[in-house]
């Protein structure tokens, strides 16, 4: 399956919440942008990606992926190629329960401002080129992460050219 062009009405390609679960194989997402948020939108759900090409897709929050809540993410053998958002070139991490991200290639992906056809309240600086972990929230201590095998080339931000947390512990 393949997709591509511009998502005007600011919605996700997929939006997964209230224990959703979904595998996902075999899929190219190309040049698609969302003002609003990322493409896939993760919250107390399930995830699993395989075997995918993710390419030139950009947000303000998470190049491909916005995750939050207790949700559960699993990305295999994938390669994410020049995504871009102001927070995680490919994913902002708000929250999580599980996430193990395992022989991938992530290259060129960055964490940059750009011509939005939004309004942008307040100065972000642009954090985390492939990954941009949120403050963790209080209480939020039973989770998982895990990184295998992964190949990081070309990533960039002004803080974090493949990762940057906002929690200092």
């Amino acid at each position: 399956n393949a997709c591509h062009g511009k998502n005007e009405g600011g919605g996700y390609l997929l939006f997964l919440d209230s224990n959703s679960s979904v595998n996902i194989d075999l899929f190219m997402v190309f040049c698609k942008s969302n003002d609003r948020g990322s493409l896939c939108f993760l919250q107390d759900s399930e995830l699993t990606i395989t075997r995918s090409l993710l390419h030139l897709n950009r947000a303000l929050q998470g190049g491909f992926m916005l995750v939050e809540g207790k949700s559960r993410l699993k990305v295999t053998k994938n390669k994410f190629l020049y995504c871009s958002a102001i927070e995680g070139g490919v994913f902002k991490i708000n929250s999580f329960h599980s996430i193990n991200i395992q022989e991938n290639v992530f290259k060129g992906n960055k964490a940059s401002k750009y011509k939005l056809s939004v309004t942008v309240k307040e100065e972000v600086a642009p954090k985390g080129g492939v990954i941009h972990f949120g403050k963790i929230p209080d209480g939020l201590l039973d989770f998982k992460f895990v990184l295998i095998r992964n190949l990081f080339q070309g990533n960039q931000a002004l803080l974090g050219g493949a990762f940057f947390s906002d929690d200092p512990e």
